[in-house]
């Protein structure tokens, strides 16, 4: 929970959510001018990650009033014996905000990138196309925490899958996985000419 009961925050005119989070707008910035809030008190994901990442965005705020906040997907990881690491959405979550998802796995089901399907408004119902963006991915495995990070770096990517496969990889190595988890899905879908053209 959000450890903001006792920083009288009504008398500073900073507004809080039901839970006791703080509001903040995509900038960081509190309902008081000039005051930014990040971290457990502003984020409900409330992690380190975030306050990171929520703390960039705020900081480039201050020194450039002109930027706009765009925060890429931020990695959520979790280090225990074997290593979990997600960035993006799930099937769920695409599937609720209306794309078809196709998720494409590495011959040892150790990392999976779940992609959205879109439709073009110009195009019928029977017609897909699909957008090549990476909306998630999940990666279960030693180093898990660090491999996120090379999916992170494509993420909005208008040709995601197709940079991904073009990405020159050390072999042997755990981040090549990535490139087989970009050719099984490929090939499971159909999308060899789209990826590897």
């Amino acid at each position: 929970m959000p450890q903001t009961a006792g920083l009288d925050l009504a008398a500073a005119r900073i507004a809080t959510t039901a839970a006791g989070f703080i509001e903040i707008d995509a900038l960081g910035r509190t309902s008081a001018p000039g005051c930014y809030a990040i971290g457990d008190v502003a984020n409900t994901v409330m992690t380190s990650n975030h306050a990171l990442a929520d703390a960039a965005i705020a900081v480039d705020h201050i020194v450039a009033p002109n930027s706009t906040g765009a925060r890429a997907a931020v990695p959520q990881v979790v280090y225990s014996a074997l290593e979990l690491a997600r960035i993006g959405i799930n099937q769920d979550a695409a599937e609720a905000q209306g794309d078809e998802p196709a998720i494409g796995f590495t011959t040892f089901n150790t990392a999976r990138p779940l992609l959205r399907k879109a439709m073009r408004k110009d195009t019928c119902a029977s017609s897909p196309i699909w957008t090549g963006h990476i909306a998630g991915r999940r990666v279960g495995r030693p180093a898990a925490g660090e491999l996120i990070h090379l999916v992170g770096l494509e993420f909005g990517s208008l040709n995601a899958l197709r940079r991904l496969s073009a990405t020159a990889y050390n072999h042997p190595a755990r981040a090549e996985e990535i490139r087989q988890a970009v050719e099984t899905l490929a090939a499971k879908w159909g999308l060899a000419r789209h990826v590897f053209a």
